[in-house]
């Protein structure tokens, strides 16, 4: 479709090529096409929570991971992957959580981010 439309433009003449574009302008908004993508950036999530979602095969690292970074003791770590999807940490940063995440990623572990 878009060869199709392609095409029919290079028919076009430049006066009908411009008036064509100022249409496009005018019925979608493209002069403001700045402010709006400046405004969905604005908007991107800059907080998330990290989920333990499957241990893999070394559970005694992530039992490890999770007592330095929840700064809790083994056997307590141990109880918290032993229920999944289990929260690491909440309402952290995004490059927070992707340190996190490989750090885990290395331990053979899924996270999930969100």
């Amino acid at each position: 479709m878009i060869k199709k439309i392609f095409k029919l433009l290079n028919k076009l003449t430049l006066i009908d090529l411009v008036k064509l574009i100022n249409k496009l302008k005018k019925e979608y908004n493209i002069n403001n096409l700045d402010k709006n993508i400046k405004n969905n950036k604005k908007q991107i999530k800059k907080i998330v929570n990290i989920y333990l979602i499957e241990v893999g095969e070394n559970k005694i690292g992530i039992i490890k991971k999770i007592k330095e970074i929840k700064k809790i003791n083994l056997i307590e770590s141990k109880r918290k992957i032993e229920k999944l999807p289990f929260l690491i940490k909440k309402n952290i940063s995004i490059k927070e959580a992707t340190n996190i995440e490989k750090e885990f990623l290395k331990l053979k572990a899924k996270i999930k981010i969100e």
